[in-house]
Parts: structure tokens; sequence; C-alpha cells
């Protein structure tokens, strides 16, 4: 079995032209402070000496990193050190193609409702049966959209996350996607949101069943299946991601580009006269929540969406109004940051110029925040506490130093986002590929439950990664009486959900994240 290692070094690759660096825990680097690249003949091809070390709480120890961002030569190669090896690692320009589809093929084979008819996870049709409208005694047939996470829920806002940074990606490189159909996925998605909306505009949050199965399949979890009430964010979120999407289904379906975009603004229409309805689990209903306590961010991307889709001013003028107290973050309950980035993709829409350099001049700042955090980090780590989650979080952090980035080129905004995914991929304080069926040494036990059923783990499948707060049973037995650092706070458990759970909107996060990676150099 694979275990740690104390190099920690991606375990996919680098392009050549990209920056590329490990890092080496101070156990066993010596006086010398050399390292050295070697091929599979174990012959040195490079060599350079350590950079000082650095050390905080989150990592525990000091760390030294070992940059050679200035060999190119494709091949496949390890790090060594003192006579120990890291895991190896290719340099090449096509290195993240396989992860990549791994990594988009999950969705595909995670959709709800629909026969999935090959390879380990093939099954028949689930969640078929008509769902009840939670507080009445009607039924309503919702079918499709993808399961959300290791469990069988469907969740409006993180739904609408996933979609967005796909669509995203798509928009920005379209003529990539060779190997993997990324739109018709989106659709099937969308399709789904579509029948979640009420005939008022309103937007149910989720569909699941009241309480959270066992480790079986899909089709095997025969409870009642029940839609819960509406909510502001899901209305939202909803109104936003279906007006972009209108504009990217454009080219390709004009009709269903006109059916998201009439949804949108009946769902902006339905915001619009009516104050917020935050959403918090019915007590019969113990799924998970998605709950926020605030949704001026969610108003204020479905009002940029909307501008940009119709060219209305009103929706621009509302926009700018909330935009005062919206930060630009990005995550399932952070929309803020997508509205001001289709705002700056579509600025020559916008009249008003100083408010399109107010926008600019606030993601830079933020950016730059993202960087000093990664700086000081031992492992570029780019948060400050290390949460349920947080390997999700730094692809969000990435895709705002790529937005910065399109408005004010610096080499650090690309540096950065390149050592965070380095960080999901292995380079990081346990030295493991947070993605699974990837590299040497990844995560294999998943709180999954396809994969826990059948016994295979689901290939491309983001692990949340660790926590401190030590919040599941597992993790608590394991580490509450040691004193192990935040960052390697984490569990390849199926028990421990919050270490180890997958979820779309990480999955689309590092898919954004990888796919800007792979065509930036």
């Amino acid at each position: 079995m694979k275990k740690e290692k104390p190099i920690f070094v991606n375990q996919i690759g680098f392009k050549p032209k990209a920056p590329k660096s490990a890092f080496i825990s101070e156990s066993i680097v010596k006086d010398d402070l050399v390292f050295y690249i070697v091929n599979f003949d174990d012959k040195v091809v490079y060599k350079n000496t350590l950079q000082k070390p650095k050390e905080d709480r989150l990592v525990g120890e000091k760390i030294y990193e070992a940059n050679f961002s200035d060999f190119t030569e494709e091949g496949v190669y390890r790090i060594l050190c003192n006579n120990v090896k890291s895991y190896s690692f290719k340099i090449n320009y096509n290195c993240y193609d396989d992860l990549l589809f791994s990594v988009y093929n999950f969705f595909k084979i995670s959709r709800c409702g629909e026969e999935i008819k090959e390879g380990d996870f093939a099954r028949p049709a689930c969640h078929t049966a008509s769902a009840l409208i939670y507080g009445t005694n009607e039924h309503k047939a919702v079918k499709g959209g993808w399961h959300d996470a290791g469990d069988y829920g469907r969740y409006i806002v993180n739904a609408a996350k996933a979609v967005m940074d796909m669509l995203l990606s798509y928009n920005e490189y379209k003529a990539k996607f060779s190997q993997f159909n990324l739109l018709k996925e989106i659709q099937f998605e969308l399709e789904w949101m579509l029948q979640m909306q009420r005939e008022d505009g309103a937007v149910y949050h989720k569909i699941s069943c009241y309480h959270f199965c066992g480790f079986i399949n899909p089709q095997d979890e025969k409870d009642e299946i029940v839609i819960s009430p509406i909510s502001t964010t899901a209305t939202a979120d909803f109104a936003g991601t279906l007006a972009y999407a209108s504009l990217i289904f454009k080219e390709k379906d004009e009709k269903f580009a006109e059916k998201l975009l009439e949804a949108s603004v009946k769902a902006q229409n339905y915001l619009d006269n009516h104050v917020d309805e935050l959403y918090k689990n019915p007590p019969a209903i113990t799924t998970g929540e998605y709950g926020d306590d605030n949704a001026t961010d969610e108003r204020y991307f479905a009002l940029c969406s909307l501008f940009v889709a119709t060219e209305e001013s009103d929706y621009l003028l509302k926009a700018k109004e909330l935009k005062k107290s919206v930060k630009d973050y990005i995550g399932w309950g952070n929309f803020g940051g997508y509205g001001t980035e289709i705002l700056l993709k579509n600025k020559d829409l916008v009249d008003d110029k100083d408010f399109i350099s107010t926008l600019q001049t606030e993601i830079i700042s933020l950016a730059d925040e993202i960087v000093s955090v990664a700086e000081n980090s031992p492992v570029a780590y780019s948060e400050k506490r290390v949460y349920w989650g947080c390997n999700g979080g730094i692809c969000d952090n990435s895709h705002i130093l790529f937005i910065a980035n399109s408005i004010e080129k610096k080499d650090i905004y690309l540096e950065i986002a390149q050592k965070q995914l380095s960080y999901l991929l292995g380079c990081n304080p346990i030295s493991i590929c947070y993605v699974t069926g990837n590299g040497e040494y990844c995560s294999e036990h998943t709180h999954h439950r396809p994969s826990v059923a059948t016994g295979k783990e689901m290939k491309g499948m983001l692990s949340g990664g660790p926590t401190e707060f030590l919040i599941d049973d597992i993790l608590k037995k394991t580490y509450s009486e040691k004193n192990v650092p935040p960052l390697k706070r984490f569990l390849d458990d199926e028990r421990s959900y919050s270490s180890n759970e997958i979820a779309i909107n990480w999955n689309s996060g590092i898919g954004y994240l990888i796919t800007e990676i792979a065509y930036w150099c």
C-alpha cells in the first residue's frame, strides 16, 4: 500500500513552460540543501538548491521549496533528496488530459434518473418516482440532475455553482473540449433545474429523501422523495445561472436558450416582489441543508447575468446598488464573484466605466490577498483556516486569480494558481493526490455511496480535504488527543464525511482550475 512521503510533489505533472516546484519536509533535509531530479533509470538530470524554509501552525514543521521551473525536458521523473525519492510526475504538454477527462466524466456517471449503461458503475435508472412537495399533499414529477455528493440529494444552490464553473470553462475554451461533451452534460443538469421552478417563478431549494440512506447504490434508495420549500438563494442562483447559460446555448440551441432565459426572467420577477426567504431544513428533513444567512450576493449575481443576457439597464442599476454590500467571493454560498466576472467579461455593455474600474480594483485586491496568504504558507496553501471542503475553497481562490489575471497580467497569479493545483495533486503535507484514481498515491476510500456499495472507487472525484475542526466521529477518535497540525487532519476513510466526502461543486471547481492551467501555457 502506498503511503505518505516527506517529499510532496504534484503526482500528475506539469506543462514544460509552467512554474514547477515540490516541497520537502525538514525531516530529510541536510546541510547542503541540495535536491535532484532523476529519471526512471535513476540518472540525475537536474540539480538545484532548496529555498529558505517556512513554517506555520497549519503545517507544523519547517518545509523547504524545491523550485525547478527552469527544467523543461519532457519525461517522467522523481525528486531525490538525501536518498529519498518522491512519487513520480510527468513533464509534457498533455499531462492533464486524462485527469481532466476523469473529473468531468464523474458528472456523467453521477446522473440521476437515467440508466448508466457502461463501466463499473452501470446500473438501472434511479429515483424515478414522483416527489412529494413538502407541506402539501401534491406530488411532482422531477427527473434528472446529478447526485450532489456522497449522498443522492440534488440541491439547486450547489448545482448552480457547478454549472457556472462548467459554463465558464466551456465559454473560455470551447474548442478544446473534444474528449468530453461538456455542453451536453451541462444541459442535462439545466433540464433538471427547470423542473424545480414553481409556477410563480420561485425555485424549490432541493429534492431528496427525508434522511440520508446507508452506503447503498442509488437504485436501491426506495424511501419517499420530497421536494423542500423554495428559497431566495435557490431562486436567485437559478435565475443567474440560467440567464448566463442562455448566452452560451444561443449558438447551439436557440429554442433551449429562449426557454432558459424565460425561466430566468420569471424567477427574477419573483425575487423583485418578495423579501428574502432563507432556507432552513424543516424538522422532518435531515439531508444537506445548504443554508445561507445572506442572499444579497445571489441577488446581485442574478441581476448581473440578466443584464448581460438581455441588455436591459434596469437590471444593471439594481446590481450596482447591491454591489455596495457584496464581496467577490466564489463558492456555493458566495456568488458575488460570478456576477462580477460576468460583468467584466462583458464590460463593453456597461456605460459606467467608473463602476467597471471599481470592480476591477476590488478583484485585484482580493487576488492579492490570496497571493499573500499562499506566499506565507510553507506549502502555498491559500486559505487561512482548514475547514470542511477547503480543497474546493482553494480551487475557487484560483478562479479569482484567473479573473484578476484577465484584468492585469501578473506571473504571480498564474504561479499561485499552479501551486493550488499542485497542492491538490500531491504537493501537500500528507503527499496524497486528492483526486481519486489519479497519481501513485491517492484517496481510495471516499465518503461516496456508489463507491462503497460497489467496492470500487469512482475515478476523478476531488476529496474535500483535511479539516481542523474534527466534525465527524472517526476524525474525533483519531485526532482529538493528538497534536496533529490542521493540514494533516485527513482520513482516507468512507466514515469521514467531513474530510473525505466528494461534491459536484468541488469537482467543477477543480475542473475549472485544470482547464485554465492546461490551456494557459
